[in-house]
């Protein structure tokens, strides 16, 4: 097989995308792909995982501004000579589509990795440019009814492929059951980790025993970090509530812990959540986007309004109070929905479906 394809990225920060876009890329060269990823912002989260795997990496420095930089990423297509170019992240797929527009001959699939709430003008700059791609592979079903409704003439293009788990890497072990909730997302304000504080002040107050460890402290965000901070120790939730940097060892984190929480605004499909479907874990999240097609009140977890405090004190409150019976269910639903819905097998047949295709 003598197919190239390039995998195009923003950068390799600790990110969902980014562990998709490696897993991919490790995919395609298992399947006897000749793969290289180029990427050109100076974040390298996972890059080792790449070379140490085989796959070739280039990094472009951004700084160069964006005409050198489209330049240097345009003459390393012409180098290479892809058959096929996948791009993740919207300044990658943008480029990607500006320099099919040159000349350049690849089948090109882009991929929208989260889900937007309003219709902008640099979204129908994106979206009206993505006229030039072969395939628009959003990560969720959201995403896919957002761009059939305002960008219909992408619609005979528009493939969802939901996110991947490791199911090998992410598992369950038998362990005590204990009340340590994880959470593994960006302190960022869509991630509400003040919504989710506040929430868990109203748990300590009714008496509730928990221990929170939040995966998610990053250097560039030291401003929302501080107002965190702050408000955990207004609250005296320094005993109950930890914000800890973000791991490459969060399957163990996983692992260890005994109930899994998310309580963001919006997501597309999140790896977070499937990691810890996959590490047989009740999920309690926000009722947004995909995440209901994941998380079943009741069944494998319970979904809550993010917008609400009270509404996810209360949910997390139930998650902590069903009895062991539940508890055990709980968990193996979590880890059967993971193996049916997110295996690496449909993933990967998935995106050679459309490599594929004359």
């Amino acid at each position: 097989m003598n197919m190239k394809i390039l995998c195009l990225i923003d950068a390799f920060g600790p990110g969902g995308a980014e562990r998709q876009m490696t897993g991919l890329a490790l995919m395609l060269k298992k399947k006897g792909y000749s793969v290289e990823v180029v990427y050109f912002e100076l974040k390298d989260f996972f890059v080792h995982q790449l070379e140490e795997n085989g796959v070739l990496v280039k990094y472009i420095p951004a700084s160069l501004g964006k005409l050198r930089l489209m330049g240097k990423i345009r003459r390393e297509i012409k180098t290479y000579k892809p058959n096929v170019v996948i791009s993740y992240l919207q300044s990658s797929c943008i480029i990607a589509s500006l320099l099919k527009l040159t000349g350049l001959k690849y089948k090109l699939i882009v991929s929208e990795r989260n889900t937007n709430l309003n219709k902008t003008i640099r979204d129908a700059f994106r979206f009206n440019l993505f006229r030039v791609a072969d395939y628009v592979v959003p990560n969720s079903y959201s995403q896919q009814k957002f761009i059939n409704e305002h960008f219909p003439f992408l619609n005979a293009k528009n493939r969802v492929i939901v996110n991947f788990v490791d199911i090998e890497i992410f598992h369950p072990v038998e362990k005590e059951r204990g009340n340590t909730i994880v959470v593994a997302a960006t302190l960022w304000k869509s991630k509400n980790t003040l919504g989710f504080i506040k929430a868990m002040k109203i748990l300590k107050d009714k008496g509730i025993t928990f221990h929170v460890k939040w995966f998610g402290k990053v250097k560039e965000q030291n401003a929302y970090l501080m107002e965190c901070e702050q408000l955990i120790r207004q609250l005296q939730l320094q005993n109950e509530v930890e914000l800890l940097d973000k791991t490459q060892q969060i399957a163990d984190e996983y692992r260890k812990a005994d109930y899994f929480c998310l309580p963001s605004f919006y997501e597309g499909t999140p790896n977070v959540i499937c990691e810890a479907m996959a590490s047989g874990l009740p999920i309690v999240c926000s009722n947004v986007c995909d995440n209901g097609r994941y998380v079943e009140d009741g069944i494998n977890g319970f979904l809550f309004d993010p917008k609400s405090p009270e509404d996810i004190a209360l949910a997390v409150e139930s998650m902590l109070a069903v009895d062991d019976v539940d508890y055990k269910k709980y968990c193996k639903e979590s880890r059967r929905k993971a193996e049916e819905k997110l295996s690496k097998e449909r993933f990967i047949e998935s995106y050679l479906e459309l490599i594929q295709k004359s």
